[in-house]
């Protein structure tokens, strides 16, 4: 046994005695916060289990990366601003009940990943096979074009945001489909030097505008996934020690800046790239930066002006944490009962500014857990919305509990995996088609999986999936007659 796995099973071993002994505390935050980090030393350790276990298939392993995520968010902001937390969840009775329901939002789907990947090495052997390590390796130049092409696509979605009609839609889909690629492109900080100007130029405009405009998502999250990237590739450990004092180093800023942007935007608005007036940022910047850093010094509770107690809260997923814990004490299940009505749902068209169909608000179920989501349309007709993520966990949950969400996280783990072996058949001459593919696969089990439901993410994938590896491969045509000076991406002759 390596010592890898070792300590991955003393990680779960101690978690599971973390969660005998909140069996037998009293409720309130004192017992939220060992469930909180027993259910992290669980996840992690049956997360780490798993990268050991199974090495052929990835795309299954970015959703349980999620939920070990999670409880490492909670945690920190239940040490940072205890009071401030009870305060938000008052309403939910987390603290009043023993926090069993924890567990469930946080170690049961990773607990199934490692399920699913005992499957998969029973099922296909241990043997070594052609992974996406080894796709990475022999795609060269060929990725190197595609990953310039992926940094493209994150700066349009600054524009997008502007301008309507069939391109800004389609820009948009491509913009969903590869928001992983941006850890690839920190991996090949040291590969590619027209890979790292790409990116470095899209992320740092990206950051400049995000604070002009008040949108975080579009800037942060790249920037996040980029940096694992740098650190994933880091080699030796002095290199790797290094990358991780300035991950470290950097957590804090960056929540700080999450929460200036936030109070940025209550301040001026969200805004357009072409309605930002440079002469007003300067005018109020000033006053709110200093309001945020004096708010931040005088509360420990963690006040609604505290940018880095909005930065904390945005990284937490809300329904996922109170999913298994209000229902069905709070509210009772949903059941299956409006099922077909979902999938009649996954047929609806909503583009170029019209829609056909029966749209199914699945977000609007969020309300059971005090979220005030809702859809309406203005006066021009265009729908105007307030959501939350409501995603696989939250969504089955509240529908049947702890089967339905088993029997729905088993779906998607094969549909997953199973897509992934298409695609490395379908594109099997083609290696860094098949990285892209993987790259799409990933974000749509990270990112959409995780914001919507099982039948929205599997509709979305197989539309996103065909559309964007069309793009990708017209793109890599275009480029194979054209020598980019180090980027020569024509088949080699012979």
């Amino acid at each position: 046994m390596s010592y890898a796995s070792a300590l991955s099973g003393l990680s779960i071993m101690i978690g599971a005695i973390g969660f005998l002994f909140c069996l037998f505390m009293e409720p309130g935050v004192g017992a939220v916060t060992l469930a909180t980090a027993s259910s992290a030393a669980i996840s992690t350790g049956c997360f780490i289990l798993t990268l050991r276990l199974e090495r052929e298939f990835i795309a299954y392993k970015a959703l349980v990366l999620y939920f070990v995520l999670q409880p490492f968010f909670l945690l920190t902001t239940l040490l940072s601003y205890p009071v401030a937390l009870q305060e938000k969840l008052a309403y939910s009775g987390i603290f009043d009940v023993r926090p069993i329901g924890i567990f469930f939002s946080y170690s049961l789907i990773p607990f199934l990943g490692l399920l699913f990947a005992f499957i998969l090495v029973a099922t296909r052997g241990q043997g070594i096979k052609r992974n996406l390590a080894f796709y990475m390796q022999i795609a060269k130049g060929k990725l190197d074009i595609l990953l310039i092409f992926a940094a493209f696509i994150n700066f349009t979605i600054w524009i997008t945001t502007v301008y309507g009609g069939p391109l800004t839609y389609f820009l948009r889909i491509l913009h969903k489909s590869l928001s992983i690629s941006a850890f690839f492109g920190g991996l090949y900080i040291k590969r590619s030097k027209y890979v790292t100007i790409a990116w470095a130029v899209s992320l740092g405009v990206g950051l400049v505008l995000s604070f002009f405009t008040g949108s975080r998502g579009y800037a942060f999250f790249p920037l996040a996934f980029y940096g694992i990237g740098v650190l994933v590739q880091a080699r030796g450990g002095k290199e790797r020690r290094l990358w991780i004092v300035a991950a470290l180093v950097s957590i804090p800023i960056v929540l700080l800046s999450v929460g200036l942007i936030q109070n940025l935007r209550s301040e001026l608005g969200r805004k357009q790239i072409t309605e930002v007036n440079l002469e007003e940022f300067m005018t109020y910047a000033g006053n709110v930066v200093a309001k945020s850093f004096k708010a931040e010094e005088v509360s420990h509770l963690g006040r609604e002006d505290s940018p880095v107690w909005h930065g904390m809260t945005r990284l937490i997923d809300w329904t996922t944490l109170l999913a298994p814990t209000m229902t069905p004490r709070e509210s009772d299940y949903r059941g299956y009962g409006d099922f077909l009505q979902e999938i009649r749902g996954q047929f609806v068209w909503a583009g170029f500014g019209r829609s056909e169909g029966r749209f199914y608000a699945s977000r609007l179920f969020a309300r059971m857990y005090g979220f005030n989501v809702y859809y309406q349309r203005d006066y021009s007709g265009k729908i105007q919305s307030y959501t939350v993520p409501f995603n696989i966990l939250a969504d089955s949950w509240s529908r049947l509990g702890i089967i339905s969400t088993c029997m729905q996280v088993g779906i998607a783990f094969i549909f997953f995996t199973v897509l992934e072996l298409f695609n490395r058949k379908l594109f099997k001459n083609y290696p860094s088609l098949i990285v892209m593919g993987i790259i799409i696969l990933l974000s749509m089990s990270f990112k959409h999986l995780t914001t919507y439901t099982l039948l929205e993410t599997i509709r979305g994938t197989i539309l996103q999936y065909c559309f964007t590896m069309l793009m990708l491969y017209l793109v890599l045509q275009f480029f194979r007659i054209i020598p980019l000076g180090g980027l020569d991406v024509r088949a080699p002759r012979g």
